[in-house]
């Protein structure tokens, strides 16, 4: 067999052309379905990616939102919270544009609530108080590829619900005894002390209880302060129902010239009265405001009647007032006597004295304290004084003579006389001790401090005695001396009240302290009170607790009358934090066993803490940490480092701690740490005590709106 070659022939090649246009056909249709589908991947990614930037979006605006609603300070927290959910969505973008928010259709307040059983928060549009913002935004997002078939956009949909989680907050309040520092005389030339309103707001024992006078008219005196330097005096004059008793002619309140032009220019009276004059009048003697009666007179004919005066008076004249009422009938005059000083007074400490204490001072000129050093005394007026309440030459030359005061507390009873708080039984033949008919003394001219006194005059308060006082008068070492070396001996309510205020703080020795405005303790308090009525106005399921601090920290365990688990029982907790006071317990600062306490109460589920809330710490001090956690003692170093590790401790158990530092004496760079420790914030407060109470009220509002935020969904 022959071997041949093969010529393609024509079906061959056309064979061959067909195979090749099926493959082209195929590859057409491949690469069409090719382009669909990468067309649909485009515009997918796109409608994806653009979903990721609406939904952070409006995570975003929520959470922004959200945050707003517990910020009462800067106005209405719901107009705020739409708008910072615009604005934060407006920051960012989608697909290029900026996310415009219609915050009246997209922007839907409510309120959101724990469903303890699934853990998870159920939103509910509206409500007065709303606690939460759902954010529900829809957009269109263009397409690339699929245009082509006709679809040139498609939808997007971002929602967004965040929610202010409700927080049991404990307030960690400084109760140490520097919590009065600010009232004090050794203060004077740095804050303008307030020493004269924590006198006034003392318990006062001036007797205002109604008086029936020699002529039968009974007088009733009240007095308001109007908080602007000046006092209003009301009183009412009652008849009696005697027809033999004379109708009243002229009746006197008795004032200093100082307050003339003001009560005569704002009298106000009942009854048929002139315009009221003023001088001495010279029938009763008074010298004053007289009001002279036109008509028949009060009582004319035995009715009861009553007439009513009122006039202002400037505070000051109120000074050690013993206001004489004076009346004049055809019968004869009358006359009760009240005594009108705002504060309490103790025998001759009557007079406040200088009211506004500035830098230049001077206690040498202030009539309200009185020298009673250990020497000679030989100011004039208290002999006159002495032997005008009845003691004899002999007892006035041994009160006025240090000749003996080298005898044990011979000085103390000296002092205690000349301030009329005692009496001298001297024994000394025809002295007053035989007049009054009081056992004798030994006769010598020694003052026997423990049996030779009566005490007229009480020591008023709980804890202390006048011979204390005194004592603390003579010392080099209190801190009014370091202020001002003049100070010392110098007797009066000024120093007394410091005396009080300095050594007698806590609440077992001066309970009425806690009712008074100690400085800066009744600012801390007043902001506290501010927490609290921010708190109570959200409506958000919060809780606060109370606990304090001094040598050892205090919770309600160990103090339940006076300091709080967590409650929303808000009208209880302020009438705790209103009966602080600066050294209530002990005088010290252990801040460490302060957020010891604060811990306690914060994680204790038999009193009312919540697993589910946030937990929040705000911590107070006005000074310095300088009692240790363990074995307490006095020793700032180890004080300071166990601080640091309770913060340490607490913040490892998720506290968030806010600290608050007032006044220049307190460690700022050791609340500023604790903040951090705590991620939270520090804030402090220092100036004048109205510049540093302003400050306070406005921190503490911020922080009753501080609230967490989460998102829900």
């Amino acid at each position: 067999m022959k071997n041949r070659t093969r010529t393609p022939g024509v079906g061959q090649e056309s064979c061959s052309r067909k195979r090749r246009a099926a493959v082209v056909a195929q590859v057409a249709v491949g690469l069409t379905t090719l382009c669909g589908f990468a067309a649909l991947s485009v515009d997918v990614g796109i409608m994806y990616y653009g979903r990721a930037e609406l939904q952070r979006s409006v995570d975003a605006a929520a959470l922004a939102a959200a945050a707003q609603l517990g910020n009462n300070v800067q106005g209405d927290a719901v107009t705020r919270a739409r708008q910072a959910a615009v604005d934060f969505a407006n920051r960012n973008q989608v697909l290029g544009s900026r996310v415009n928010l219609n915050p009246d259709q997209e922007v839907i307040l409510g309120r959101a609530d724990l469903n303890t059983t699934t853990g998870k928060y159920t939103f509910q549009a509206g409500g007065a108080f709303p606690n939460a913002i759902s954010i529900q935004a829809t957009r269109r997002a263009p397409t690339v590829f699929a245009s082509v078939f006709g679809l040139t956009s498609t939808q997007m949909a971002g929602r967004a619900t965040a929610v202010l989680i409700p927080r049991d907050i404990a307030l960690v309040a400084d109760l140490s005894g520097s919590h009065t520092d600010d009232s004090e005389l050794q203060n004077y030339k740095v804050t303008g002390i307030n020493l004269y309103d924590v006198w006034d707001a003392l318990p006062n024992n001036a007797d205002l209880s109604p008086k029936t006078d020699a002529r039968g008219f009974t007088s009733a005196i009240s007095m308001i302060d109007n908080g602007d330097g000046t006092t209003t005096i009301s009183a009412n004059l009652t008849s009696d129902n005697n027809g033999a008793t004379a109708a009243l002619g002229h009746v006197v309140f008795g004032l200093p010239q100082s307050a003339y032009a003001m009560a005569q220019s704002t009298t106000t009276t009942t009854g048929t009265y002139g315009a009221p004059s003023t001088g001495t009048d010279a029938s009763t003697g008074v010298s004053g405001l007289k009001f002279t009666a036109s008509g028949a007179g009060l009582g004319a004919g035995g009715a009861v009647q009553t007439n009513g005066f009122s006039f202002k008076v400037p505070n000051s004249a109120l000074d050690g007032l013993k206001m004489d009422v004076g009346t004049n009938t055809t019968q004869g005059i009358g006359k009760s006597t009240y005594g009108m000083s705002p504060g309490p007074t103790f025998g001759t400490m009557s007079k406040y004295g200088t009211f506004s204490l500035t830098a230049s001072y001077n206690p040498t000129t202030d009539v309200g304290l009185q020298s009673l050093p250990k020497q000679n005394w030989s100011d004039s007026n208290l002999r006159n004084l002495l032997l005008s309440q009845g003691y004899i030459t002999a007892e006035v030359n041994a009160l006025m003579s240090s000749q003996r005061d080298g005898t044990t507390n011979n000085w103390q009873g000296r002092v205690a006389v000349a301030l009329g708080l005692s009496e001298w039984r001297s024994g000394i033949s025809g002295g007053r001790w035989q007049r009054l008919n009081q056992p004798a003394g030994n006769a010598d001219t020694t003052i026997n401090y423990s049996s030779e006194l009566n005490w007229p005059v009480s020591y008023p308060y709980a804890q202390g005695n006048w011979k204390e006082y005194i004592d603390y008068m003579a010392s080099s070492s209190s801190a009014m001396y370091s202020a001002n070396t003049n100070l010392r001996y110098r007797f009066g309510l000024k120093t007394f009240v410091n005396f009080l205020l300095e050594k007698k703080p806590a609440q077992d020795q001066t309970p009425e302290l806690a009712n008074v405005p100690q400085q800066p303790m009744q600012a801390v308090k007043d902001a506290s009170i501010h927490l609290v009525d921010v708190v109570e106005g959200l409506e958000s399921d919060d809780q606060i607790a109370l606990v304090g601090y001094g040598n050892i920290g205090y919770g309600p365990a160990d103090k339940p009358n006076d300091l709080s688990w967590l409650t929303y029982d808000f009208n209880t907790l302020r009438t705790k934090v209103n009966g602080l006071q600066g050294g209530m317990w002990t005088s010290y600062t252990n801040i460490a066993q302060g957020i010891d306490k604060g811990r306690v109460v914060l994680f204790d589920e038999n009193h009312a803490a919540r697993g589910n809330a946030a937990k929040v710490m705000i911590l107070l001090t006005d000074g310095n940490a300088n009692y240790t956690r363990n074995n307490p003692q006095y020793n700032e170093s180890q004080a300071r480092a166990d601080t640091l590790q309770a913060a340490h401790d607490i913040r490892g158990l998720g506290v968030r701690i806010y600290t608050v530092s007032v006044g220049v004496e307190s460690d700022k760079a050791l609340m500023q740490e604790i903040a951090q420790i705590g991620g939270g914030e520090w804030f402090h407060a220092e100036g004048s005590i109205d510049a540093y109470a302003a400050q306070l009220e406005t921190i503490f509002r911020s922080l009753g709106g501080k609230r967490p935020v989460i998102l829900v969904e």
